[in-house]
């Protein structure tokens, strides 16, 4: 019997990878899904914010190459725009250099490179020729995050007003960890400099960083109109025969046509993949997986075998932003007929944010569909998108 929905249930510069440089080169700065990074900043007036970035999935661009795709979420009361600003860009890491993604047929800009002293290069943005320069290859910087290292130093500027200019910090290995912003107009001067580095780095798992007593709401409905709520509640954390930690959930599936339906399962997760299993079963099989579109799997559920896929990335509007998705198909059977399948939709840091089900309606009620739209902690807690905020596992 497949669980709905378990089969239902089961995040920005630069999420940073906390890796040492080691014999074999490492990129200048690693990304990896799922990753995230707080630099805490502060101006010459004494206020004080944060700037969160994470790192979603990968993706091939119109050149042929990789990128991660990174938002960032910078709040910045003290600015003249004040709050939160938004941004989401691509970037990819080799050994040596840094790039962003400009968008189709426009490119990529060299952000970051190694070097020597006195390597500079240019690059168009939208205040114009922006030129950028190695100061240091070996200068020692001391951050909240890990203390003192060895970086890179970069300044870069527009080619038409000098006097404004940024500084930049990168270690080979974990990435940009320090910058002062000396770019302020004029009418901030008194703000200047703004300095920003590196205080904490962490991992979101495939699904939403889970909580004891977090409650996941979904609204459910099929083609004839009915609509119900379906709800994941986090029972506690346990222990299972495998020497594993699992996160033990209980589903309440309130379907008005299907009857009410009650389960329960276990899953665990890191941020590429997630694991599930029943009550009843002696080890996990892989129900989630970020990875490319083409990558299948399958594992035996009495009395059938679950065949899985991901169709493909897209993206998805949900929970009040834009998110893209890995589709995942599970299948009755290995041609993965529409008819005997269900769609997932994953969203790395968030998990399963909408599903169809063609397997369990019957005729003119399939597909059913499933949205999320709330996740509290304790009941009662902060909303989605402060849960993301707030990091995961700390």
């Amino acid at each position: 019997m497949i669980m709905r929905f378990m089969v239902k249930i089961s995040l920005a510069i630069l999420l940073l990878a906390c890796l040492a440089v080691s014999a074999q080169a490492a990129p200048l700065f690693p990304l990896q899904t799922g990753r995230w990074m707080e630099m805490d900043k502060h101006d010459n007036s004494g206020n004080t914010w944060t700037v969160r970035m994470m790192v979603f999935e990968e993706a091939i661009k119109d050149n042929g190459k990789t990128y991660f795709r990174v938002q960032e979420l910078y709040y910045d009361p003290y600015g003249p725009e004040g709050g939160d600003t938004f941004s989401e860009f691509s970037m990819r890491s080799t050994d040596t250099e840094v790039y962003f993604y400009n968008g189709p047929g426009a490119g990529e800009t060299l952000a970051f490179k190694t070097g020597q002293v006195g390597d500079s290069w240019t690059y168009q943005d939208e205040s114009g020729t922006i030129h950028k320069e190695i100061l240091s290859t070996n200068d020692s910087i001391t951050i909240p995050y890990g203390g003192t290292y060895t970086a890179y130093k970069y300044i870069h500027y527009n080619v038409n007003d000098p006097s404004r200019y940024d500084l930049e910090w990168v270690v080979p290995g974990l990435g940009l960890v320090k910058e002062e912003d000396h770019w302020l107009d004029q009418s901030q001067s008194a703000r200047i400099p703004l300095n920003s580095a590196l205080a904490r780095v962490g991992s979101n798992p495939l699904f939403i960083p889970l909580k004891t007593g977090m409650l996941l709401t979904y609204d459910a409905s099929d083609q004839q109109n009915h609509t119900w709520k379906m709800r994941i509640y986090v029972k506690e954390q346990v222990t299972l025969n495998d020497g594993l930690t699992y996160f033990h959930m209980h589903q309440t599936d309130y379907d008005p046509i299907g009857g009410d339906r009650d389960s329960d399962f276990y899953v665990r997760c890191n941020a590429s993949q997630l694991f599930a299993r029943n009550p009843n079963e002696n080890s996990a099989h892989l129900e989630w997986q970020a990875a490319s579109p083409g990558t299948a799997w399958d594992y035996p559920k009495t009395p059938d075998t679950i065949y899985k896929r991901i169709n493909r990335i897209t993206s998805i509007n949900v929970l009040g932003g834009s998110y893209l998705a890995y589709v995942t198909q599970l299948s009755l059977a290995s041609s993965f007929p529409q008819a005997s399948s269900i769609y997932d939709y994953v969203v790395p840091g968030l998990g399963p944010v909408y599903s169809e089900d063609y397997i369990s309606p019957t005729g003119t009620r399939a597909p059913l569909t499933f949205t999320l739209t709330g996740v509290t902690r304790g009941g009662a807690g902060p909303a989605v998108n402060l849960l993301l905020l707030l990091g995961s596992n700390q």
